[in-house]
C-alpha cells in the first residue's frame, strides 16, 4: 500500500510538472471520474498502428474500477493491471512497479467515447463506452 501510495503521489508530480507553463493561470480541476469508470473497448483492425506488433483483429478492453485499479485484456485475456488517476484533462496509469504512463484524455458528449492522446501528439485511442445489459 505504501508503494501505491508513492507511486501516486511520483506519477502526479509528473504530471504537474508536464503541464505547460502557460496553464499555470488556469484554476486545477478535479475530474469527477465516475462517468469514465467501467468497461471501453477498441477493436484493433480500426488502428493500422497495432499491424506493426502484429496485431490485425481482436478487441483490447480496458476497465477503470472504483477503487483506481484498471485492467487491460485483449481477446478477454488479461494483459495488464494497473493504477489510474485523472488529473484536470491527463489520465496517468501507474504499473505495479511505480513506472507511469501519461496521456491526455477527453470523453465525448455522450459520454460514449474516451479518447486518450500522447502528450506529444502522435497517437490517439477512441475507446467506446460498452454498455453493460
Amino acid at each position: 500500500m505504501k508503494t501505491r501510495i508513492l507511486s501516486l503521489v511520483l506519477a502526479l508530480a509528473l504530471v504537474l510538472c508536464a503541464v505547460p507553463l502557460a496553464c499555470a493561470e488556469e484554476t486545477a480541476t478535479v475530474v469527477d471520474v465516475t462517468p469514465l469508470l467501467g468497461r471501453w473497448s477498441l477493436n484493433v483492425a480500426d488502428y493500422p498502428a497495432f499491424a506493426e506488433e502484429g496485431l490485425t483483429q481482436g478487441t483490447i478492453t480496458m476497465e477503470l474500477k472504483e477503487d483506481g485499479t484498471g485492467c487491460t485484456y485483449f481477446e478477454g485475456m488479461m494483459t495488464s493491471s494497473y493504477g489510474f488517476m485523472f488529473y484536470m484533462n491527463y489520465y496517468v496509469a501507474i504499473t505495479p512497479d511505480g513506472e507511469a504512463e501519461s496521456s491526455i484524455f477527453s470523453l465525448s458528449e455522450d459520454g460514449l467515447t474516451l479518447t486518450l492522446t500522447d502528450l506529444k501528439g502522435e497517437w490517439e485511442l477512441a475507446y467506446h463506452k460498452v454498455i453493460e445489459e
